[in-house]
């Protein structure tokens, strides 16, 4: 039921917009759980370290593609619905990004040790 709520919000208000820290020495995961359409999202690095940012195939974990996000850099990725990224933080400190997810909601986010 919460999902559904989650969802409808999404709906109405549109663009979701997150400020995203990742502690040193772990890596985000961002739509592990999504069952959903493709979706887009942007990723502005306003900290002080980089991120390599990697879409993984949902089915086999094979990595699709792959980029370093570094200080002050910009990016707009298009997610197909099959995958999930993972944002890993390549810094000696928490990297720090502004994360809008263009279409609202995106199902599975948490962290995980690299």
């Amino acid at each position: 039921m919460m999902w559904v709520s989650w969802a409808l919000t999404a709906l109405l208000l549109g663009p979701f917009t997150s400020n995203l820290f990742i502690p040193k020495g772990q890596t985000f995961l961002l739509g592990e759980g999504h069952r959903g359409e493709a979706y887009g999202v942007s990723i502005d690095n306003i900290g002080r370290s980089a991120v390599d940012a990697r879409i993984i195939q949902r089915e086999d974990s094979v990595l699709i593609t792959s980029l370093r996000i570094d200080r002050k850099e910009f990016v707009e990725l298009n997610i197909p619905a099959d995958t999930w990224v993972e944002l890993e933080n390549l810094g000696a400190r928490r990297a720090h990004l502004t994360v809008v997810l263009k279409d609202g909601f995106v199902e599975g986010m948490r962290y995980v040790p690299n």
